[in-house]
């Protein structure tokens, strides 16, 4: 029988294509190379090619979607996994990992993701046999062409935990050997003479797959909020969501022991903060001990059993400097009268407030090579990023961009009163342009309004000159970005002549005292906090007009950022 209601399971098959990046549908042609031959991949071109391939090799259907729900969580799409299994009214129950996807295919996708460009050409180079005709980006290129040369195999490990180990990755090279000691009495898929290869059906029997099933001692964590200080400041906790109690379905015979078993509860909370269609997402991880004969857990809730640390991954933040900070700074605006496509913009008084406390914060708090561009027309804009994104980032671990000037929703505009399209300035940065941030964090910070203007008081002013309609979502179709907006879309941002912008000026404090406690997208979560209790009022009495402002981060980070 189908998950899926009639039509529903191509249509979200065809949705999660559509919302897969071009990384995304690469990560996932490698981790189906047991149950996909390599070969039939490389024609492949969309995410719906390979789903077809899937459901030839019987591991995707209207009744079997697990296969393809663990492919989307290793990769880190755990927001198409959670549609996946919404769709096919499979919510909330029990959807156990580690089950499907072959784990030495995991364990190299995991070391791929922690290798920089340039720790892969020093890989590439001790391995000594990449084609010419190859472009090593990601460890998965490198990775593919050992297994093709069939000098890497869940039993030939050797030469790549050398290579680890000489460029100094020794934490990889432990990655390494964790995996040998649990699969230490692993099987042989098939002759040892022959090309590694492993079915699923291999893979549901294997005993490969039999982790250790003794207790875990959990950690809690007590991450409600961020706010440090309950005197200042009202604390709510999060309510701690309970799980309901079911009959158990049928268990394999390892989980019908009588040991328990480590969760994460993934808990989706959306609240409204103040403006139409703004949500501040936050994912709270609660963590607990769930014993297997307790039943799948409240249709609210997913369950996913997976180690504590296969989530809670951090980006590499070891460089010094940490890497590259280009503060775009445009305070005066002057038009060509001749020019029908200039705008007449005011100058940004305090806006120099703004870029001297971004410039303490990246550069001596944060360890950044700050480098300031002030009073760019658009197209020296479009010069300063190519400039940037042309640079050698192999030393560096982030890349951060902060644009303080007039806009609206899809641009930014430059000193002559021409826009620029912010999509442009961030596709500079992708892993086709820029291969040396590929893997690495490029962190986004836009103060500039996306939209209505309200009517300026002498002392706060707006940064943007009309109403513009909504542009398209700015996310490139790659991962590893974050885009910090000053505000929601289609609304002002508001800029104090004697202290900056409300946006600037919190994200700075923010990241002054935070920093070295909480990680990024906590960080941003306070800032929203702390600006929506800002107000800018026109009026008195009856007449008093109150604005508001909350800013909009938007990202593709598939790990934690935590500079210190």
């Amino acid at each position: 029988m189908s998950y899926f209601r009639d039509g529903q399971y191509r249509e979200t098959l065809a949705l999660i294509d559509s919302e897969m990046h071009e990384d995304d549908i690469k990560n996932l042609k490698f981790l189906s190379e047991p149950f996909i031959p390599k070969k039939l991949q490389k024609k492949f071109t969309s995410a719906l090619e390979l789903f077809e391939a899937l459901e030839k090799s019987h591991q995707l259907s209207e009744n079997k979607v697990e296969v393809l729900v663990e492919l989307l969580h290793i990769i880190g799409r755990v927001d198409l996994a959670m549609k996946l299994l919404e769709d096919a009214h499979l919510l909330g129950h029990h959807v156990a990992h580690g089950k499907y996807v072959n784990p030495f295919y995991v364990l190299l996708f995991k070391l791929s993701e922690e290798l920089n460009i340039q720790e892969l050409q020093s890989l590439s180079f001790l391995y000594g046999k990449v084609p010419k005709r190859e472009t090593i980006v990601f460890g998965i290129d490198l990775f593919s062409i050992m297994l093709q040369h069939v000098n890497l195999s869940p039993t030939k490990l050797n030469d790549l935990e050398s290579y680890l180990a000489n460029i100094n990755r020794n934490d990889l090279v432990q990655e390494i050997r964790d995996f040998k000691g649990a699969h230490e009495y692993n099987i042989v898929y098939g002759d040892k003479n022959k090309d590694y290869e492993c079915t699923i059906e291999e893979t549901i029997s294997s005993p490969v797959l039999n982790y250790n099933s003794n207790d875990t001692n959990a950690t809690h964590h007590s991450d409600a909020s961020v706010i440090t200080s309950e005197e200042e400041f009202e604390v709510r906790p999060v309510p701690e969501s309970q799980s309901s109690q079911s009959n158990q379905s049928h268990e394999s015979q390892e989980s019908q022991q009588s040991y328990r078993k480590e969760f994460l509860v993934y808990e989706d909370e959306r609240r409204e903060v103040g403006m139409e269609n703004n949500l501040a997402l936050s994912l709270n991880l609660k963590h607990f001990t769930q014993d297997p004969s307790s039943g799948p857990l409240s249709v609210n809730d997913i369950l996913f059993e997976e180690e504590l640390e296969d989530v809670t991954e951090y980006y590499r933040m070891k460089a010094r400097p940490r890497g590259i900070c280009l503060i775009i700074d445009n305070q005066r605006f002057t038009i060509d009268e001749t020019d029908l496509e200039a705008t007449h913009l005011g100058n940004r008084m305090g806006s120099e407030k703004d870029c001297e406390a971004l410039k303490y914060t990246f550069e001596e708090k944060l360890h950044f090579q700050v480098d300031i561009r002030q009073n760019l027309k658009d197209f020296e804009i479009a010069a300063a990023v190519r400039d940037v994104s042309s640079l050698d980032h192999s030393q560096y671990d982030c890349f951060v961009c902060c644009i303080l000037t007039h806009g609206g929703e899809g641009f930014v505009f430059g000193s002559n009163g021409r826009k620029y399209s912010i999509k442009e300035i961030i596709n500079c940065f992708s892993a086709q342009k820029c291969p040396t941030l590929a893997g690495k964090p490029k962190l986004f910070f836009l103060q500039a309004c996306r939209g209505k203007r309200h009517q300026a008081a002498t002392v706060v002013e707006m940064d943007a000159p009309e109403m513009i309609p909504a542009d398209e979502d700015l996310l490139p179709p790659e991962a590893d970005f974050l885009l910090g907006y000053a505000t929601v879309a289609d609304a002002v941002s508001y800029r104090s002549r004697s202290t900056g912008t409300f946006y600037i000026s919190e994200l700075t404090k923010a990241l002054n005292t935070l920093a070295d406690k909480y990680d990024l997208l906590r960080i941003l979560t306070r800032v929203n906090y702390e600006v929506s209790r800002l107000v800018y009022s026109e009026g008195q009495g009856e007449q008093r007009i109150v604005y508001k402002q909350i800013p909009a981060p938007q990202y593709t980070l598939r790990k934690v950022v935590k500079f210190l």
